[in-house]
C-alpha cells in the first residue's frame, strides 16, 4: 500500500517538473538570444525619422513588429541635441527609425517600462530589448557621441546592404 502511495507521489512530483521544463523552454523561445537581428523590411531606407502616435505605435507592437523608437521632449539640455546624434546615425546606417513625443508616449504600454525622456529604444518582436536611458552616466556618451550611439545600435541591428 504504501509502496502505491510512494509511486504516485512520484509520478505527480515527474509530471510537474516536466510542466515546468516545458514552460521554460517555451518562455525561453520568446526571449532576445544576445544575437544581432533585423528590423522588419520597412525601416531599411533613406535613414529619417518618422512620426508615429500611441494608437499606431500599440499596432506594431501588438504585431510583434521589430522597430527602433526615439522618443523625444520639445526641451533638450545637452550641448548636442540627442536628435542630432540619432537621426545623424540612423543615416549612416539608411534604417528609419519611428519617433514619437514624450507626452504622447506616455498613453503607451512601453511608458510602464521607460519613465524617461529622451530615449532611444530597440524594439524586437513587439518587445523592448535595450533603451538608453536619459537619467544614467553610462548611456551619456551615446547621446553625444554618433559612434557610440552607433556601437550600441551596431550590438543589436544588423544592416543591409
Amino acid at each position: 500500500m504504501k509502496n502505491k502511495k510512494n509511486n504516485k507521489i512520484i509520478i505527480i512530483i515527474s509530471v510537474l517538473l516536466i510542466a515546468i521544463v516545458i514552460g521554460i523552454i517555451i518562455f525561453n523561445k520568446n526571449e532576445y538570444n544576445g544575437e544581432p537581428f533585423y528590423l522588419n523590411d520597412k525601416y531599411y531606407s533613406t535613414g529619417n525619422f518618422i512620426m508615429t502616435d500611441a494608437k499606431e505605435l500599440e499596432e506594431l507592437i501588438d504585431k510583434k513588429e521589430t522597430f527602433l523608437l526615439f522618443v523625444y521632449n520639445n526641451f533638450c539640455t545637452l550641448p548636442i541635441p540627442c536628435e542630432t546624434i540619432f537621426l545623424d546615425g540612423i543615416k549612416d546606417y539608411k534604417i528609419d527609425a519611428l519617433q514619437i513625443t514624450f507626452d504622447e508616449f506616455k498613453n503607451t504600454n512601453l511608458y510602464n517600462t521607460i519613465k524617461l525622456a529622451p530615449s532611444f529604444i530597440i524594439i524586437k518582436d513587439g518587445k523592448i530589448i535595450d533603451y538608453l536611458k536619459a537619467d544614467s552616466d553610462d548611456d551619456l556618451d551615446k547621446y553625444q557621441d554618433i559612434e557610440e550611439f552607433k556601437n550600441w545600435l551596431n550590438k543589436y541591428i544588423l544592416l543591409k546592404n
